[in-house]
């Protein structure tokens, strides 16, 4: 059972929340099989959660990304172009490419015009510069309320998990969230990675309607993380149950 739904599962036997949960085949959301109800909340990976709006009537909402004013923390330059014209800059240097959609393609390093084919050419996605040094470390910093409920590395050496604090500067990354305006989610991650000279850059934002569970807070504080911004994606119908159900994919 992935770390997600094993978290969710313990939030729902240990009786810390008032929530039943059960379990569901992912699978058998995206083959049609399986209707959640609208009442329920649902915890699963980007292409589940997409189902279950589409079917529920919900807009999917927009990605974060790189939020306005947090743009100079990534340390390189960032910019939106057709996948085309990401081909065409490929051809100068290499670059990483994200879609604009949250998930269309897997975000990749671009060395050539090759790396992109088989794409929608006309999709628009972000382009940024390659980082000055290899990245060593990566964190997932989770955010609820404008404040950071846990800090966990999700990639780089075995030992990080281990070390009394990250190896990424957290005072840059509480200035980066003190520079955040109006309009965010109320729940919803950053990842951050410190590279080989030392620097501490911002790598992305993630929306908490489907984000990936690495530890670094209690698993209750992460079920409340994703029920707030459940609860602002689909309004709880005015609670017609006293107890919340919550549904997390086992695949």
């Amino acid at each position: 059972m992935p770390a997600e739904s094993a978290a969710i599962h313990l939030v729902g036997i240990t009786g810390k929340r008032d929530v039943e949960t059960r379990a569901f085949s992912g699978q058998d959301v995206l083959e049609g099989h399986l209707v959640i109800p609208s009442g329920e909340m649902v915890v699963g990976s980007v292409e589940v959660l997409r189902a279950v709006f589409r079917t529920n009537g919900v807009m999917e909402p927009e990605p974060l990304d790189y939020p306005l004013g947090l743009q100079p923390y990534c340390r390189r330059r960032l910019m939106i172009q057709t996948l085309a014209e990401a081909q065409e800059t490929s051809k100068t240097g290499t670059v990483f490419v994200k879609p604009l959609q949250t998930k269309s393609f897997e975000a990749r390093v671009v060395a050539s015009p090759g790396d992109l084919e088989g794409l929608d050419p006309g999709q628009p996605v972000w382009v940024a510069g390659m980082l000055a040094t290899p990245l060593q470390a990566e964190y997932r910093v989770y955010v609820l309320g404008g404040k950071i409920e846990g800090v966990a590395p999700y990639a780089g050496p075995d030992d990080l998990e281990d070390r009394s604090e990250p190896a990424i500067d957290m005072r840059q990354v509480r200035d980066a969230l003190a520079r955040l305006g109006p309009g965010l989610p109320r729940a919803y991650a950053m990842d951050w990675a410190r590279t080989a000279d030392g620097e501490t850059a911002l790598i992305e934002c993630n929306d908490a309607w489907a984000l990936g569970f690495y530890g670094g807070m209690e698993r209750e504080r992460y079920f409340d993380l994703l029920a707030a911004r459940w609860d602002e994606l689909v309004p709880q119908q005015a609670h017609e149950h006293t107890k919340r159900e919550a549904t997390y994919g086992e695949q």
